[in-house]
């Protein structure tokens, strides 16, 4: 089981049907490839994380990085994992707010600060990330 992460920007805009319609063929694709997990938007900035077999990982990932509707594609995770955090999600999706904290620390603030960083994955970044991830799989009840 592996795992990865990326954050990328629109590169045109994604209005509430384009995003049902993205999702509607991402869940297909990832349900017959054994790929699970989340969809976080927010100003438009996606973030993203996936799990399943490594091969069909990096196949999708390699699809995205492609994809002319997002720029800056920016891998943050790539590594095993020992069990899913959304094993019950094709691809669960959430639209966030800027009002969204919980914890001390915002959700918002978390994926501006990672999509703002693409230079450096420094140690603070790796620990909200985890810590965005686990709020994510909480509200989800995962």
């Amino acid at each position: 089981m592996h795992t990865i992460i990326y954050t990328s920007r629109e590169a045109q805009f994604f209005s509430d049907e384009d995003i049902e319609t993205l999702l509607v063929g991402a869940r297909s694709h990832n349900q017959a490839s054994d790929i699970t997990g989340v969809l976080l938007y927010f100003d438009l900035v996606f973030f993203q994380v996936l799990e399943g077999p490594k091969e069909a990982l990096e196949k999708l990932f390699a699809r995205i990085v492609e994809d002319s509707r997002h720029k800056d594609v920016m891998l943050q995770v790539n590594e095993p994992i020992s069990a899913r955090l959304f094993p019950n999600w094709s691809m669960a999706y959430r639209k966030l707010d800027g009002q969204i904290a919980r914890s001390g620390d915002s959700i918002a603030d978390t994926l501006g600060f990672v999509a703002n960083d693409h230079n450096t994955i420094v140690s603070l970044q790796q620990h909200r990330l985890t810590k965005l991830i686990q709020k994510v799989a909480e509200a989800l009840g995962a």
